[in-house]
């Protein structure tokens, strides 16, 4: 209906992704800044937040082996996967900045997208 519902301000330099990670049928929005990622509700409610250490470059929200996942890249070098209820799960050291991640069709792992060009990808823990 066009009508704005709530507002916030994340920063000029923020990362925005939108996915339904608590299954609700509603996309919450992910958003990477500073010091980590936060997730707010359609509602404008903060879900959770956590401090990763690092500036988020680049994230991606998806399935991984069928539950939801965010991963947030940050300039630390560090790939950070965080699960739905905002726990870290997992974290992989990578050798360059991460600028772009995306999923291919296979629900198994994520492409990363270094800055010198290099695509690695990364498969979900077994």
């Amino acid at each position: 209906d066009g009508y704005c519902r709530w507002s916030r301000s994340f920063g000029e330099d923020a990362t925005l992704a939108a996915f339904d990670l608590n299954g609700d049928g509603r996309p919450e929005l992910i958003v990477g800044g500073q010091r980590g990622v936060s997730v707010w509700n359609a509602n404008g409610d903060l879900l959770w937040e956590r401090n990763l250490g690092g500036h988020v470059l680049a994230l991606h929200c998806g399935p991984i082996n069928a539950q939801p996942f965010v991963f947030a890249a940050t300039d630390l070098g560090e790939l950070i996967q965080i699960d739905a209820q905002g726990h870290r799960t997992r974290t992989l050291e990578l050798e360059q900045e991460v600028i772009l991640l995306t999923q291919l069709d296979r629900a198994d792992g994520i492409l990363a997208v270094t800055r010198g060009g290099e695509i690695v990808p990364i498969k979900a823990p077994p």
